[in-house]
């Protein structure tokens, strides 16, 4: 993911860095200009000297405010990202076990213990049947003219 605000900072470094060349060029200029030593020991040059380096000074942390801030706002903004995604994932999760519930109240599913999504077979009173889960009941189930009935009623049946 991109940084909404890296083009911002980079352009706030970049001028640092070039106002920072651009006094390093002054004070060469200063010393180039001022080739005895008198001339580096006068008051005026060091006045110069120091307006320069306070007046950098100032720019390099006014860049700095400028660049937190921005770091700030950035994090911010991943962090409101990160929460819409939770949100997101959240939702599908609830659609998704909505969905699931809804099948499974119209008896579209056929999960059973022991076995993940498809269906299962038992022997039951001698006969392969196959196994059916209903929702809202933990007992197996199977299919008697049609209708799905407990399985210990089915054997209540078929005993007498």
């Amino acid at each position: 993911m991109n940084d909404p605000y890296g083009s911002a900072t980079v352009l706030a470094s970049e001028r640092k860095r070039q106002y920072v060349l651009d006094t390093q060029k002054q004070i060469t200029q200063y010393k180039k200009l001022s080739a005895n030593t008198a001339a580096y020991n006068s008051k005026e040059y060091k006045d110069q000297l120091a307006i320069s380096r306070s007046r950098m000074k100032e720019i390099a942390d006014t860049l700095q405010d400028r660049y937190e801030a921005r770091r700030k706002q950035s994090e911010q903004t991943f962090a409101k990202l990160d929460e819409d995604e939770r949100r997101e994932k959240s939702i599908t999760n609830i659609l998704a076990k909505s969905a699931r519930s809804a099948m499974n109240a119209v008896g579209l599913s056929t999960r059973t213990k022991g076995k993940s999504g498809g269906s299962q077979s038992k022997e039951i009173l001698g006969k392969q049947r196959r196994i059916y889960k209903v929702a809202g009941s933990r007992k197996e189930h199977i299919k008697y003219k049609g209708e799905l009935i407990p399985v210990s009623d089915y054997k209540k049946l078929f005993k007498k």
